[in-house]
């Protein structure tokens, strides 16, 4: 995708213009979830996407580890950029909170997997809702060989 980057005269910002394909795409999801199972469906919903840039949690393991491997490969295959994010530490309490809030407020799609049980993916998942961001997530509770997922998605406009 080309992107062009605008100068605003008025309050010296920047702002970038897109065409329709590609886009920035945030990952989160459950520490539980790192297997090749979840890997699989991890690279299949990028590919689907196809950003220009993911943008990934830079310290948790689980599903944002493996959106780091997959940032990686798919960088070298795709020419996909990936950008962490790392907590403030002079947040203390909050640090997390305002990592997922900047994530989020540069993001144009996120993707969330979910066991259905993490608090720290729920809780991103009601920073989407808030923010209204274009989302989907997919649930992958009792995480064996022979699991059901369900996927839901999530439009919000």
């Amino acid at each position: 995708m080309k992107r062009k980057i605008i100068k605003n005269d008025n309050n010296n910002k920047s702002i970038i213009k897109e065409n329709k394909k590609g886009g920035i795409l945030a990952i989160f999801g459950s520490r539980s979830l790192y297997n090749m199972k979840v890997k699989n469906i991890l690279r299949k919903e990028i590919e689907r996407f196809s950003p220009d840039v993911l943008l990934i949690p830079g310290e948790i393991n689980g599903v944002c580890k493996l959106g780091r491997e997959l940032g990686r490969e798919l960088g070298r295959e795709l020419g996909v950029t990936s950008k962490l994010f790392f907590p403030d530490k002079k947040k203390a309490g909050g640090q997390y909170h305002h990592r997922s809030l900047s994530i989020l407020h540069e993001a144009d799609f996120v993707l969330l997997i979910y066991d259905g049980k993490s608090k720290g993916t729920k809780h991103e998942y009601e920073l989407v809702k808030q923010l209204k961001k274009k989302s989907k997530i997919i649930e992958c509770k009792d995480f064996e060989f022979d699991n059901i997922f369900n996927e839901i998605p999530v439009d919000l406009l």
